[in-house]
């Protein structure tokens, strides 16, 4: 196939044309998905394609059709190495895939078709065309069957057709070509012929592109989530995903909802001067530090918060209370008779169910999660001097600071690289490090930039959630009454509580170390938290923040059960902290006994007992492991006590 016949011109408005081979994708109950495979050289390649962050602006961008922006430049450098040491060897990519977006006459993206395709026969040619002089496809055949052609009835009368030798046409003026799949690809690629070293290695290549688009995506059928689900098909493999993607591309799984949504209602917070999305990491692509904050502005990362969420929320038999179903019920059990709606966990295979089950989310577990990460003090500090950040790289960009005005667009963007390695050859790199690393925290908010610090917040609020629950109290008002109490009863006096102390090693310490891997330890974190409320002053707190969310208007009988009911699960929570410690404690002197008797004749005697054969002898050592336990599980409790003024 010529270069001519590939991308020839002409005087229509249908300016690209391509030749390739045509076919279709679809079950008996899916939607169609149509795809045209052809090649481009690799000269050819820059004009003809666009990556989504270059394509679609941002403005319009939800954040899930975000995701499949992001681009990793390791991983382009690693393809660039692949390309460069081919002496010997072949060398190839499977196809790039490629979307079709559309705008309409004034420049704006439009995510569906206004009317179905217009289908026009001229001899053994029909030609399909989409919107108002969109695109069209071209396909040779004939009306009368043929057991040699494909057959397609999806449009007007069947049309049986040769699958090679199809042309699809473009009005570049309205239709851009944009990788789906094989950004990396495409970015080496293109970097690869436009440096003047790797040039002429590389001008033969002729690159393989599939262009896929949903032909029926009419009205309210969006043809860009079309475009997402088959992404997230595409990448959905453990090969391929790793990092926070792997749970943002888990499209069945509840807690990546609601990630996903608070990702999205924080991108369109402006409120700094800049989205608040920068506070969550969400672009990683390593599975290590996918779980700890590695920014110093950030609040959480999104595995932090899916964990979270699976543990305490959309665990099994945990999520309908949370969710509220009742209220949406008999929806629920009209989409699918047989949905165990009392049932609810993280996983619900059902995309009608989810849908229905999405504002529920939103208001459920979203809007509470923002306010955990927001609205404690530490959050405060971090958001302020982002804040003041954001304001030097505005200043010196409006200087005329070149690399300020490059980090400014990447920031509008959300184009900023998950790791500083990826981009510290740049200007705009330096220019990132110069204004915002090196922030220095106090040490309680130091303290609360622990992914387990985050672990215990929302844990301690699902069970803080789920009690107050029983009692009207929305999973909102629980954060909100939550966040108030800490910042009242333990982050004024900066770590408070959670020092190193008789009552916080083994349980939120190891020795100078915090605690983080074990799930009873992210658990002990949340009951520290909530044990907090049962200090007045923070009791008080909690209390008149639901006052205020309700404008005043609650009654005297009613505060008075609120109050009950927050210390009894505090208190209850208290308890199981306590009980915990206990074990914790009698399992480490089980282990270090030898440090913590008085002589070493004591110590000699006690390992005696233990490597004893002897029944009696064993007997003998638990006993004298527990009477030392008890003792100091005694005292660290009413040191926990005395801190709470219990």
């Amino acid at each position: 196939m010529s270069e001519e016949g590939m991308f020839d011109g002409g005087a229509d408005e249908f300016e690209l044309k391509i030749r390739g081979t045509f076919g279709r994708f679809e079950t008996a109950t899916s939607y169609p998905a149509y795809y045209f495979l052809t090649t481009i050289p690799i000269r050819k390649l820059k004009e003809s394609l666009h990556v989504a962050a270059d394509a679609l602006p941002i403005e319009r961008t939800t954040f899930s059709q975000m995701i499949q922006r992001d681009l990793n430049q390791e991983h382009v450098s690693e393809i660039r190495d692949y390309v460069r040491n081919s002496a010997d060897r072949a060398v190839f990519f499977p196809p790039i895939l490629v979307s079709i977006i559309n705008s309409d006459s004034l420049g704006e993206l439009t995510e569906s078709y206004p009317s179905p395709p217009l289908s026009d026969d001229k001899d053994s040619l029909r030609t399909f065309t989409w919107g108002d002089k969109l695109f069209r496809l071209k396909l040779h055949g004939t009306s009368e069957p043929n057991d040699q052609l494909t057959r397609l009835d999806s449009i007007g009368e069947p049309f049986y057709y040769h699958q090679f030798g199809a042309h699809l046409e473009l009005n570049r003026q309205r239709c851009k070509l944009v990788v789906l799949d094989g950004q990396h690809r495409y970015k080496a690629l293109t970097s690869l012929y436009e440096s003047q070293e790797d040039k002429a290695h590389v001008e033969g290549i002729e690159v393989p592109v599939c262009i896929v688009y949903s032909p029926f995506a009419i009205g309210d059928r969006s043809s860009l989530d079309d475009l997402r689900d088959i992404f997230i098909t595409v990448n959905n493999e453990a090969n391929k995903v790793s990092g926070h993607f792997i749970d943002l591309l888990k499209d069945r799984s509840l807690a990546s909802e609601a990630v996903r949504q608070l990702a999205e209602t924080w991108k369109q917070n402006l409120d700094g001067g800049y989205s608040m999305l920068h506070h969550l990491e969400w672009n990683s692509h390593d599975s290590k530090r996918a779980g700890q904050l590695n920014r110093d502005y950030s609040l959480t990362t999104v595995t932090v918060i899916t964990d979270a969420l699976r543990a305490c929320v959309f665990a099994p038999r945990r999520a309908s209370a949370f969710l509220q179903v009742s209220a949406i019920q008999e929806d629920l059990l009209e989409i699918d008779p047989n949905f165990d709606v009392d049932g609810i966990d993280d996983i619900v295979e059902s995309a009608a169910v989810r849908r229905a089950l999405s504002e529920s989310i939103k208001k459920n577990v979203v809007g509470p999660i923002s306010v955990l990460l927001t609205e404690t003090r530490a959050a405060n500090d971090i958001l302020t001097k982002m804040a003041d950040m954001m304001g030097n790289l505005r200043s010196r960009a409006a200087g005329g600071n070149q690399a300020a005005i490059h980090l400014e667009e990447l920031f509008r963007k959300h184009q900023i690289p998950a790791q500083s390695k990826q981009w510290e050859d740049t200007g705009a790199g330096a220019e990132y490090k110069q204004v915002f690393t090196g922030v220095e925290y106090d040490e309680y908010v130091k303290l609360t930039r622990n992914a387990v610090f985050h672990h215990g917040l929302i844990r301690g609020w699902a069970r803080f959630a789920r009690d107050l629950l029983t009692i009207d109290v929305s999973p909102l008002e629980a954060a909100k009454m939550l966040v108030a109490g800490l910042n009242a009863g333990a982050f004024k006096d900066e770590l408070g509580v959670f020092r190193s102390s008789a009552f916080t090693q083994r349980m939120l310490w190891n020795g100078d170390n915090v605690n983080f891997k074990s799930e009873w330890a992210k658990a002990a974190w949340g009951n520290l938290m909530l044990s907090v409320l049962l200090r007045e002053k923070a009791a008080k707190a909690a209390i008149n923040a639901l006052v205020e969310h309700r404008f005043g208007e609650v009654a005297e009988a009613e505060l008075q059960l609120v109050t009950q009911k927050v210390s009894a699960a505090c208190s209850a929570a208290k308890d199981d902290y306590i009980e915990r410690l206990g074990r914790e404690i009698q399992a480490f002197l089980k282990r270090y006994y030898s440090e913590f008797v008085s002589d070493d004749s004591e110590a000699d005697e006690l390992q005696r007992l233990q490597n004893s054969s002897k029944p009696e002898d064993k007997k003998k050592f638990v006993e004298a492991i527990s009477e030392m336990a008890s003792a100091r599980h005694e005292d660290a409790s009413a040191q926990l006590n005395s801190a709470l003024a219990i």
